[in-house]
């Protein structure tokens, strides 16, 4: 199979295990879930998929001397991501927006039920290649560390909303390798590009006010059509137009659902409060600190930039916002 990315370019995929794992129609779901959510109303242009996202961890990890398992858990890392991505945190459970985790919480249950084991199985490939289990590190990390997830994410948000360019990008791509299995650039400019492109990527997108507004009203949205029995909670983890299809026919007679459909695709009608009946809303914020080659030593960005080290401090703290919705009132 010759995929082209438009990151990393044309790539020959060729093993058989991920080949089969590719067509199935569980992962080609992925084609139909959006990386950030319904950004589209609100962030026009800038599309990009959940199977894009994991097509792209796997082709950038293929770089580096991993293991075949580490490079299949790559490849199925996001398949328990539900509709509109994280807009599902905004359903199932209040905190669950803090951290924004349920597709981690559910991965192992929801990859059992498939027939990927049975191909690695086949393959020769251990189970645990599938599994969430702290043990891929190089796909895998916690915030403020790197990883291939982290950074074939950032790269597509960074090209995508015009942040870096292409020439930018590679230079970055270029300048990563693995350094006692830790992602480390060679040099600092390009590590503080990294970082500097990331705070302004979750400052001007992922915590905006628009990016807040848009996971509260998909939100109401799909908690309403739940509670009306328009869909059931497997419906969430179909794909973004089969669940919009099942809904959508009932906004003729539910005037309130169109309201709330409504309300989803504009970009407007919201605004800060200060109004105890106006709803509090949090949002997960996300902030990395690379390492990179000084000399003979790896040492991070906030070692070196003291103001970073300031700057990661406020970055962890979730987002909290209190908005006025126009469609409230």
């Amino acid at each position: 199979m010759l995929y082209c990315d438009r990151i990393y370019g044309e790539e020959k995929i060729s093993d058989p295990a991920v080949l089969e794992i590719i067509n199935l129609p569980v992962f080609k779901r992925l084609k139909d879930i959006s990386q950030a959510g319904f950004f589209e109303p609100y962030y026009p242009g800038t599309y990009f998929s959940r199977y894009e996202h994991s097509l792209g961890c796997y082709i950038f990890l293929k770089r580096y001397n991993v293991s075949r398992e580490e490079l299949i858990f790559s490849l199925v890392h996001d398949i328990s991501h539900g509709v509109f991505s994280h807009c599902i945190d905004y359903v199932l459970r209040d905190d669950f927006a803090v951290y924004q985790n349920n597709q981690d919480l559910i991965h192992n249950k929801f990859i059992c039920n498939t027939n990927i084991q049975n191909i690695l199985k086949k393959n020769n490939i251990s189970k645990e290649a599938m599994l969430n289990n702290g043990k891929f590190t190089f796909q895998d990390k916690e915030i403020p560390d790197l990883c291939a997830d982290r950074i074939d994410a950032s790269l597509r948000h960074f090209f995508n909303y015009k942040i870096l360019g292409k020439k930018e990008i590679n230079s970055i791509i270029e300048n990563l390798m693995i350094v006692n299995n830790e992602w480390v650039f060679r040099e600092y400019k390009l590590a503080l590009l990294f970082a500097e492109s990331y705070k302004y990527l979750n400052d001007r997108y992922f915590t905006s006010i628009e990016t807040v507004a848009m996971f509260w009203r998909v939100g109401n949205y799909l908690k309403y059509s739940l509670k009306k029995q328009y869909i059931n909670e497997r419906d969430l983890y179909t794909s973004d137009s089969a669940i919009l299809s099942k809904i959508n026919k009932h906004c003729i007679e539910d005037q309130k659902l169109k309201k709330l459909w409504d309300a989803m695709n504009r970009n407007d009608g919201f605004m800060r409060s200060y109004d105890s009946r106006d709803p509090f809303i949090l949002c997960k914020s996300r902030i990395v600190d690379p390492l990179f080659l000084e000399g003979n030593k790896i040492i991070r960005v906030s070692e070196r930039n003291y103001s970073w080290k300031n700057i990661l401090k406020k970055g962890f703290n979730p987002k909290r916002y209190q908005i006025r919705f126009s469609e409230i009132y």
